[in-house]
Protein backbone atom coordinates (compact mmCIF):
# COMPACT_ATOMS: atom_id res chain seq x y z
CA UNK A 1 0.00 0.00 0.00
CA UNK A 2 1.32 3.43 -1.04
CA UNK A 3 1.61 7.04 0.94
CA UNK A 4 -1.58 8.37 2.24
CA UNK A 5 -3.20 11.23 0.39
CA UNK A 6 -2.76 14.82 1.54
CA UNK A 7 -5.78 14.83 2.69
CA UNK A 8 -6.47 11.48 3.92
CA UNK A 9 -3.22 12.23 6.18
CA UNK A 10 -5.37 15.96 7.67
CA UNK A 11 -8.37 13.54 7.84
CA UNK A 12 -6.06 11.79 10.38
CA UNK A 13 -3.75 14.55 12.16
CA UNK A 14 -7.25 16.28 12.21
CA UNK A 15 -9.09 13.13 14.15
CA UNK A 16 -5.77 12.38 16.18
CA UNK A 17 -5.27 16.01 17.75
CA UNK A 18 -8.89 16.60 18.30
CA UNK A 19 -9.90 12.95 19.83
CA UNK A 20 -10.31 14.14 23.43
CA UNK A 21 -12.96 17.25 21.82
CA UNK A 22 -15.09 15.09 19.95
CA UNK A 23 -15.10 12.81 22.77
CA UNK A 24 -16.15 15.69 25.05
CA UNK A 25 -18.88 16.62 22.67
CA UNK A 26 -20.00 12.85 22.29
CA UNK A 27 -20.43 12.82 25.84
CA UNK A 28 -22.49 15.64 26.01
CA UNK A 29 -24.83 15.21 23.22
CA UNK A 30 -25.40 11.62 25.36
CA UNK A 31 -26.34 13.80 28.13
CA UNK A 32 -28.42 15.94 26.15
CA UNK A 33 -30.78 12.92 24.49
CA UNK A 34 -30.98 10.33 26.99
CA UNK A 35 -33.83 10.32 29.73
CA UNK A 36 -32.81 9.80 33.47
CA UNK A 37 -33.27 6.48 34.68
CA UNK A 38 -33.12 6.02 38.59
CA UNK A 39 -32.11 1.90 37.46
CA UNK A 40 -28.91 3.27 35.57
CA UNK A 41 -25.69 4.92 36.09
CA UNK A 42 -26.12 8.06 33.59
CA UNK A 43 -23.61 8.90 31.07
CA UNK A 44 -20.25 10.52 33.20
CA UNK A 45 -16.86 11.26 31.79
CA UNK A 46 -15.59 7.34 32.75
CA UNK A 47 -16.52 7.37 28.69
CA UNK A 48 -13.42 10.06 27.77
CA UNK A 49 -11.06 7.45 29.61
CA UNK A 50 -11.41 5.16 26.21
CA UNK A 51 -13.23 7.31 23.06
CA UNK A 52 -10.52 8.97 22.69
CA UNK A 53 -7.59 6.61 23.07
CA UNK A 54 -9.96 4.71 20.35
CA UNK A 55 -10.13 7.49 17.97
CA UNK A 56 -6.68 7.90 17.37
CA UNK A 57 -6.35 4.39 16.56
CA UNK A 58 -8.55 4.05 14.18
CA UNK A 59 -6.91 7.10 13.00
CA UNK A 60 -4.31 5.23 12.65
CA UNK A 61 -5.21 2.36 10.93
CA UNK A 62 -4.91 1.95 7.34
CA UNK A 63 -7.85 -0.02 6.69
CA UNK A 64 -11.53 -1.72 8.08
CA UNK A 65 -9.02 -5.16 8.19
CA UNK A 66 -6.51 -3.38 10.24
CA UNK A 67 -9.27 -2.10 13.01
CA UNK A 68 -10.47 -5.08 12.92
CA UNK A 69 -6.83 -6.56 13.88
CA UNK A 70 -5.87 -3.91 15.94
CA UNK A 71 -5.01 -5.15 19.77
CA UNK A 72 -5.79 -1.98 21.07
CA UNK A 73 -8.71 -1.13 19.24
CA UNK A 74 -10.56 -4.36 20.54
CA UNK A 75 -9.57 -3.65 24.46
CA UNK A 76 -10.86 -0.29 24.21
CA UNK A 77 -14.16 -1.51 22.48
CA UNK A 78 -14.50 -4.43 24.43
CA UNK A 79 -13.66 -2.01 28.10
CA UNK A 80 -16.08 0.51 26.40
CA UNK A 81 -19.44 -2.17 26.00
CA UNK A 82 -18.60 -3.63 29.31
CA UNK A 83 -18.38 -0.35 30.90
CA UNK A 84 -21.73 0.70 29.14
CA UNK A 85 -23.38 -2.64 30.24
CA UNK A 86 -22.19 -2.73 33.71
CA UNK A 87 -24.32 0.74 33.59
CA UNK A 88 -27.45 -0.34 32.87
CA UNK A 89 -27.55 -0.11 29.22
CA UNK A 90 -28.84 -2.16 26.62
CA UNK A 91 -27.20 -3.12 23.20
CA UNK A 92 -29.52 -1.32 21.06
CA UNK A 93 -28.23 2.00 22.82
CA UNK A 94 -25.03 1.20 22.97
CA UNK A 95 -25.72 1.13 18.80
CA UNK A 96 -27.37 4.73 18.80
CA UNK A 97 -24.26 6.08 20.29
CA UNK A 98 -21.84 4.93 18.16
CA UNK A 99 -24.20 6.23 15.16
CA UNK A 100 -24.44 9.70 17.63
CA UNK A 101 -20.05 9.49 18.00
CA UNK A 102 -19.92 8.62 14.10
CA UNK A 103 -22.42 11.62 12.67
CA UNK A 104 -20.30 14.19 15.15
CA UNK A 105 -17.10 12.84 13.88
CA UNK A 106 -18.03 13.22 10.13
CA UNK A 107 -19.43 16.44 10.50
CA UNK A 108 -16.12 17.48 12.50
CA UNK A 109 -13.98 16.08 9.76
CA UNK A 110 -16.29 18.46 7.23
CA UNK A 111 -16.78 21.18 8.44
CA UNK A 112 -12.44 21.76 9.44
CA UNK A 113 -11.90 20.49 6.39
CA UNK A 114 -13.67 23.28 4.00
CA UNK A 115 -12.38 25.28 6.78
CA UNK A 116 -8.77 24.43 5.51
CA UNK A 117 -9.67 25.36 1.93
CA UNK A 118 -7.56 22.21 0.51
CA UNK A 119 -7.14 21.75 -3.40
CA UNK A 120 -9.69 19.47 -4.83
CA UNK A 121 -8.43 15.74 -4.86
CA UNK A 122 -9.66 13.13 -6.29
CA UNK A 123 -10.11 10.16 -3.04
CA UNK A 124 -11.94 12.91 -0.83
CA UNK A 125 -14.93 10.84 -0.99
CA UNK A 126 -13.41 7.57 -0.75
CA UNK A 127 -11.39 8.70 2.74
CA UNK A 128 -14.48 9.91 3.83
CA UNK A 129 -16.52 6.75 2.83
CA UNK A 130 -13.49 4.64 4.26
CA UNK A 131 -13.68 6.37 7.56
CA UNK A 132 -17.63 6.08 7.54
CA UNK A 133 -16.83 2.14 7.47
CA UNK A 134 -14.22 2.61 10.66
CA UNK A 135 -16.83 4.18 12.35
CA UNK A 136 -19.17 0.91 11.73
CA UNK A 137 -16.99 -1.56 11.84
CA UNK A 138 -16.13 -0.16 15.76
CA UNK A 139 -20.04 -0.13 16.29
CA UNK A 140 -19.95 -3.47 15.43
CA UNK A 141 -17.18 -4.93 17.04
CA UNK A 142 -18.49 -3.15 20.45
CA UNK A 143 -21.56 -4.57 20.03
CA UNK A 144 -20.38 -7.94 19.37
CA UNK A 145 -18.24 -7.25 22.78
CA UNK A 146 -21.31 -6.04 24.32
CA UNK A 147 -23.22 -8.82 23.63
CA UNK A 148 -20.37 -11.87 24.04
CA UNK A 149 -20.38 -10.18 28.22
CA UNK A 150 -23.79 -10.45 28.62
CA UNK A 151 -24.42 -13.54 27.67
CA UNK A 152 -21.34 -14.62 30.10
CA UNK A 153 -23.10 -12.72 32.87
CA UNK A 154 -26.98 -14.44 31.96
CA UNK A 155 -24.84 -17.89 32.31
CA UNK A 156 -23.28 -16.63 35.27
CA UNK A 157 -26.39 -15.38 37.60
CA UNK A 158 -28.35 -18.53 35.98
CA UNK A 159 -25.00 -21.13 37.49
CA UNK A 160 -25.18 -19.19 41.01
CA UNK A 161 -29.38 -19.61 40.74
CA UNK A 162 -28.87 -22.94 39.80
CA UNK A 163 -26.36 -23.83 42.81
CA UNK A 164 -28.11 -21.67 45.50
CA UNK A 165 -31.40 -23.76 44.58
CA UNK A 166 -30.12 -26.75 44.92
CA UNK A 167 -28.37 -26.09 48.32
CA UNK A 168 -31.20 -24.82 49.97
CA UNK A 169 -33.47 -27.67 48.92
CA UNK A 170 -31.10 -29.90 50.02
CA UNK A 171 -30.68 -28.54 53.79
CA UNK A 172 -34.69 -28.12 53.86
CA UNK A 173 -35.73 -31.48 52.48
CA UNK A 174 -33.08 -32.81 55.25
CA UNK A 175 -34.93 -30.73 57.61
CA UNK A 176 -38.39 -31.22 57.19
CA UNK A 177 -37.44 -35.43 56.85
CA UNK A 178 -36.36 -34.79 60.70
CA UNK A 179 -39.55 -33.16 61.37
CA UNK A 180 -41.71 -36.28 59.23
CA UNK A 181 -40.06 -38.76 61.52
CA UNK A 182 -41.27 -37.00 64.84
CA UNK A 183 -44.68 -36.26 63.85
CA UNK A 184 -44.96 -40.08 62.81
CA UNK A 185 -43.74 -40.62 66.31
CA UNK A 186 -46.29 -38.34 67.67
CA UNK A 187 -48.79 -39.59 65.61
CA UNK A 188 -48.19 -43.49 66.97
CA UNK A 189 -48.02 -41.67 70.72
CA UNK A 190 -51.04 -39.50 70.46
CA UNK A 191 -54.35 -39.51 71.70
CA UNK A 192 -57.88 -40.03 70.00
CA UNK A 193 -58.45 -36.34 70.49
CA UNK A 194 -54.92 -35.32 69.41
CA UNK A 195 -54.91 -37.26 66.37
CA UNK A 196 -57.01 -35.01 64.24
CA UNK A 197 -54.33 -31.80 65.08
CA UNK A 198 -51.74 -34.01 64.34
CA UNK A 199 -53.05 -35.05 60.81
CA UNK A 200 -53.28 -31.20 60.21
CA UNK A 201 -49.73 -30.57 60.51
CA UNK A 202 -49.06 -33.82 58.46
CA UNK A 203 -51.01 -31.96 55.47
CA UNK A 204 -49.54 -28.23 56.78
CA UNK A 205 -46.22 -30.23 56.32
CA UNK A 206 -47.17 -31.52 52.96
CA UNK A 207 -47.37 -27.77 51.65
CA UNK A 208 -44.07 -26.93 52.82
CA UNK A 209 -42.70 -29.87 51.38
CA UNK A 210 -44.71 -29.14 47.79
CA UNK A 211 -43.05 -25.19 48.13
CA UNK A 212 -39.33 -26.73 48.38
CA UNK A 213 -40.02 -29.29 45.61
CA UNK A 214 -40.97 -25.78 44.00
CA UNK A 215 -37.74 -23.89 44.96
CA UNK A 216 -35.86 -26.95 43.29
CA UNK A 217 -37.89 -26.72 40.12
CA UNK A 218 -37.40 -23.25 39.99
CA UNK A 219 -33.80 -23.93 40.28
CA UNK A 220 -33.83 -26.39 37.42
CA UNK A 221 -35.52 -24.66 34.83
CA UNK A 222 -34.34 -20.88 35.23
CA UNK A 223 -30.35 -22.07 36.23
CA UNK A 224 -27.63 -23.75 34.20
CA UNK A 225 -25.63 -26.41 35.28
CA UNK A 226 -21.76 -25.53 35.34
CA UNK A 227 -19.74 -26.92 32.52
CA UNK A 228 -19.22 -30.87 33.40
CA UNK A 229 -22.19 -31.01 35.72
CA UNK A 230 -25.10 -32.20 33.03
CA UNK A 231 -26.36 -35.58 34.59
CA UNK A 232 -27.18 -37.85 31.22
CA UNK A 233 -28.92 -41.15 31.95
CA UNK A 234 -31.60 -43.49 30.15
CA UNK A 235 -34.80 -42.27 29.62
CA UNK A 236 -35.90 -46.20 30.95
CA UNK A 237 -33.95 -44.82 34.20
CA UNK A 238 -35.52 -41.89 34.87
CA UNK A 239 -39.11 -42.60 34.06
CA UNK A 240 -38.53 -45.94 36.37
CA UNK A 241 -36.85 -43.60 39.29
CA UNK A 242 -40.14 -40.97 39.13
CA UNK A 243 -42.59 -43.91 39.20
CA UNK A 244 -40.27 -45.10 42.14
CA UNK A 245 -40.62 -41.74 43.67
CA UNK A 246 -44.65 -41.07 43.14
CA UNK A 247 -45.85 -44.73 44.03
CA UNK A 248 -46.30 -43.50 48.01
CA UNK A 249 -48.42 -40.96 46.97
CA UNK A 250 -50.07 -42.93 44.33
CA UNK A 251 -51.05 -45.64 47.07
CA UNK A 252 -52.29 -42.85 49.44
CA UNK A 253 -54.83 -41.52 46.50
CA UNK A 254 -55.54 -45.21 45.33
CA UNK A 255 -54.00 -44.68 41.92
CA UNK A 256 -52.87 -47.76 40.30
CA UNK A 257 -49.08 -46.33 38.30
CA UNK A 258 -48.35 -48.14 34.92
CA UNK A 259 -45.40 -48.35 32.73
CA UNK A 260 -44.18 -50.03 29.62
CA UNK A 261 -42.08 -52.90 29.69
CA UNK A 262 -40.20 -51.19 26.83
CA UNK A 263 -38.67 -48.34 27.69
CA UNK A 264 -36.04 -46.42 25.48
CA UNK A 265 -32.89 -46.85 26.74
CA UNK A 266 -31.39 -43.92 25.11
CA UNK A 267 -29.38 -40.90 27.20
CA UNK A 268 -31.22 -37.77 28.55
CA UNK A 269 -31.15 -34.57 30.57
CA UNK A 270 -32.07 -36.81 33.60
CA UNK A 271 -32.33 -33.48 35.69
CA UNK A 272 -34.82 -31.85 33.24
CA UNK A 273 -36.69 -35.04 32.36
CA UNK A 274 -37.24 -35.73 35.72
CA UNK A 275 -38.71 -32.86 36.50
CA UNK A 276 -41.04 -32.59 33.37
CA UNK A 277 -42.35 -36.48 34.88
CA UNK A 278 -42.37 -35.23 38.12
CA UNK A 279 -44.66 -32.62 37.91
CA UNK A 280 -46.95 -34.49 34.98
CA UNK A 281 -47.19 -37.20 37.40
CA UNK A 282 -47.74 -35.68 40.83
CA UNK A 283 -50.72 -33.96 38.77
CA UNK A 284 -51.91 -36.92 36.97
CA UNK A 285 -52.63 -38.26 40.90
CA UNK A 286 -53.38 -35.56 42.54
CA UNK A 287 -56.30 -34.96 40.10
CA UNK A 288 -57.39 -38.71 39.84
CA UNK A 289 -61.46 -39.01 39.90
CA UNK A 290 -62.58 -40.05 43.70
CA UNK A 291 -65.44 -41.50 42.08
CA UNK A 292 -63.74 -43.72 39.97
CA UNK A 293 -62.47 -47.43 41.33
CA UNK A 294 -60.04 -47.84 38.70
CA UNK A 295 -57.84 -45.00 39.16
CA UNK A 296 -54.98 -45.24 36.52
CA UNK A 297 -51.91 -43.63 35.59
CA UNK A 298 -49.81 -44.85 32.53
CA UNK A 299 -46.52 -43.43 31.60
CA UNK A 300 -44.91 -44.92 28.60
CA UNK A 301 -42.57 -43.85 25.61
CA UNK A 302 -43.18 -44.61 21.61
CA UNK A 303 -40.84 -44.17 18.68
CA UNK A 304 -42.63 -41.61 16.12
CA UNK A 305 -40.28 -40.28 13.31
CA UNK A 306 -36.43 -39.82 12.53
CA UNK A 307 -35.18 -41.09 16.13
CA UNK A 308 -37.57 -39.01 17.87
CA UNK A 309 -39.57 -41.04 20.90
CA UNK A 310 -43.17 -38.98 22.39
CA UNK A 311 -43.44 -39.54 26.30
CA UNK A 312 -46.88 -40.04 27.46
CA UNK A 313 -48.05 -39.61 30.56
CA UNK A 314 -51.80 -40.84 30.54
CA UNK A 315 -54.63 -40.48 32.88
CA UNK A 316 -58.58 -41.51 33.61
CA UNK A 317 -58.49 -38.60 36.46
CA UNK A 318 -61.38 -35.34 36.43
CA UNK A 319 -60.28 -33.77 33.13
CA UNK A 320 -59.56 -30.41 32.15
CA UNK A 321 -61.88 -27.86 30.76
CA UNK A 322 -61.72 -27.41 27.22
CA UNK A 323 -61.95 -23.46 28.17
CA UNK A 324 -59.21 -23.68 30.49
CA UNK A 325 -56.26 -26.04 28.20
CA UNK A 326 -55.09 -22.91 26.30
CA UNK A 327 -54.16 -21.29 30.52
CA UNK A 328 -52.99 -24.31 31.97
CA UNK A 329 -49.36 -23.53 31.76
CA UNK A 330 -49.24 -20.36 32.71
CA UNK A 331 -47.58 -19.57 36.11
CA UNK A 332 -49.31 -19.11 39.34
CA UNK A 333 -52.75 -20.58 37.18
CA UNK A 334 -54.54 -23.23 38.38
CA UNK A 335 -57.23 -25.44 36.40
CA UNK A 336 -60.67 -25.32 38.16
CA UNK A 337 -62.10 -28.29 38.83
CA UNK A 338 -64.28 -30.05 41.49
CA UNK A 339 -61.78 -30.87 43.75
CA UNK A 340 -59.91 -28.70 46.53
CA UNK A 341 -56.71 -29.15 45.81
CA UNK A 342 -53.50 -27.80 47.19
CA UNK A 343 -50.78 -26.26 44.68
CA UNK A 344 -48.76 -23.39 44.17
CA UNK A 345 -50.12 -23.34 40.15
CA UNK A 346 -46.38 -23.44 38.78
CA UNK A 347 -45.47 -27.03 38.11
CA UNK A 348 -46.68 -27.35 34.66
CA UNK A 349 -45.48 -23.88 33.80
CA UNK A 350 -41.73 -24.94 34.77
CA UNK A 351 -42.59 -28.43 33.50
CA UNK A 352 -42.75 -26.91 30.19
CA UNK A 353 -40.05 -24.11 30.48
CA UNK A 354 -37.70 -27.27 31.24
CA UNK A 355 -39.15 -29.05 27.83
CA UNK A 356 -38.09 -25.73 26.16
CA UNK A 357 -34.80 -25.55 27.40
CA UNK A 358 -34.27 -29.49 25.61
CA UNK A 359 -35.55 -27.44 22.39
CA UNK A 360 -39.57 -28.77 22.67
CA UNK A 361 -42.88 -28.36 24.62
CA UNK A 362 -45.37 -30.22 26.17
CA UNK A 363 -48.76 -31.11 24.80
CA UNK A 364 -51.96 -31.40 26.34
CA UNK A 365 -55.37 -33.25 25.37
CA UNK A 366 -58.42 -33.58 28.04
CA UNK A 367 -61.90 -33.80 28.02
CA UNK A 368 -63.87 -32.66 31.70
CA UNK A 369 -64.83 -36.06 33.42
CA UNK A 370 -62.79 -38.30 31.04
CA UNK A 371 -59.16 -37.69 31.87
CA UNK A 372 -55.85 -35.73 30.60
CA UNK A 373 -52.69 -36.99 28.07
CA UNK A 374 -49.47 -34.66 28.41
CA UNK A 375 -46.85 -35.67 26.11
CA UNK A 376 -43.95 -34.29 24.62
CA UNK A 377 -40.97 -35.94 22.47
CA UNK A 378 -36.95 -36.45 22.60
CA UNK A 379 -34.45 -37.03 19.97
CA UNK A 380 -32.92 -40.18 20.55
CA UNK A 381 -28.96 -39.12 19.52
CA UNK A 382 -27.51 -40.80 16.78
CA UNK A 383 -24.33 -42.82 18.92
CA UNK A 384 -25.66 -42.16 22.33
CA UNK A 385 -27.58 -45.14 22.91
CA UNK A 386 -27.16 -46.93 26.43
CA UNK A 387 -26.05 -50.78 26.99
CA UNK A 388 -28.20 -52.30 29.06
CA UNK A 389 -26.72 -53.75 32.30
Amino acid sequence: MGEPSPFAEHVRVLIEENSTALAQSWLEALLAKLPEDPYRIFPDRTLLDHVPLMLRRMASATSDQSIVESVGIRQELEQLAELRRSQGYGVDEVAREFLLLSDIVLDFVEEKSAMAELPPTRDAVSVVRNLQGALMRMSTMAMESFDRGDRADRHERAHLLDSFGRAVTHELRNRLNGVTIQLGLLELSALANDKESVAKLRTKLKNVEQVVEDVFAVAIAHGRDAPGEHSFRSLRDVIKECVADAEDYAEARGVALRTSNELPLFAVDAMRVKLILVNLLSNAIKYSDPARNDRTVSIDAKPTVDRMWRVTVHDNGVGIEGAELSRIFERYHRASTPLDVEGQGIGLSLANEAMAQLGGHIEVESRAGEGSLFSFSLREPAEALLDEI
